[in-house]
């Protein structure tokens, strides 16, 4: 069984990554597609000012080839980087102001998915030549699975998400890990776009969902919950990922 992992975003590593990587059941190989953005000024999070969540080596243009060895060296036996690149996140310029009723700031929404978008391309790219993955887990570097999952039971014509803090307005799902086959991620690719055609309250989780089931795909919920940048003494463990 092919899978692919794809992260993008700001930097947030976090020792809950290990917990995703760790966690892969039942895959021959492991492939990862990551895109970060290489520009990350605080706050790392709008509603918390104070609170720290991207490591000063990844803040601000990290070395590629040390980051290429950072991420490699964490890699269990079969488990392969495949691309890694940064560049610079949207500017407010390009953020469009949809129509509709908007629930959050639409800026940090639209670059998340911009992210999305820049990796599933990627991976798409690498499938021409490699041949369709199995299952492909939307992944992020400051978050884990709670336990082993077994992949070659799962049932890759849906969407699955955690079993907890699904979110939402008419539709509802949870955003932070999830996964389907091939075909259905893909769908990730074009969300941007069709995001602002929907009509319906600009929230991530809700126009999300929505677009899965626009497009005939069902979202469900596994067996298994996160982890999530897990923190000692009210700070976050940067584990090996620096």
């Amino acid at each position: 069984m092919k899978i692919a992992v794809e992260m993008s975003g700001q930097p947030r590593f976090t020792e809950d990554l290990t917990s995703l990587v760790r966690n892969i059941g039942a895959a021959t190989t492991v492939d990862y597609f990551c895109h970060f953005w290489n520009k990350n000024d605080p706050p790392d999070k709008p509603n918390e000012p104070e609170a720290e969540y991207i490591h000063p080596l990844w803040r601000y243009n990290p070395d590629p080839v040390w980051a290429w060895s950072v991420i490699e060296k964490n890699l269990p036996q079969n488990h392969y980087l495949r691309r890694l690149e940064f560049s610079t996140q949207l500017a407010d310029s390009e953020i469009p102001n949809p129509n509709h009723q908007q629930h959050v700031y639409i800026g940090s929404v639209w670059r998340m998915w911009d992210g999305w978008k820049i990796v599933s391309e990627y991976r798409q790219e690498y499938e021409k030549q490699h041949g369709s993955y199995d299952i492909v887990i939307k992944g992020r570097p400051d978050a884990g699975f709670s336990k082993m999952i077994d992949f070659s039971r799962e049932n890759t014509s849906v969407i699955t998400s955690c079993n907890t803090q699904w979110h939402g307005f008419s539709k509802t799902m949870n955003d932070v890990i999830f996964y389907g086959n091939s075909q259905n991620m893909a769908l990730l690719a074009n969300l941007m776009e069709k995001s602002l055609t929907y009509g319906i309250t600009f929230h991530p989780e809700t126009v999300l969902a929505h677009h899965f089931n626009e497009n005939n795909v069902q979202c469900v919920k596994g067996n298994w919950a996160y982890v999530f940048r897990t923190k000692v003494d009210g700070k976050v463990v940067w584990g090996n990922w620096i």
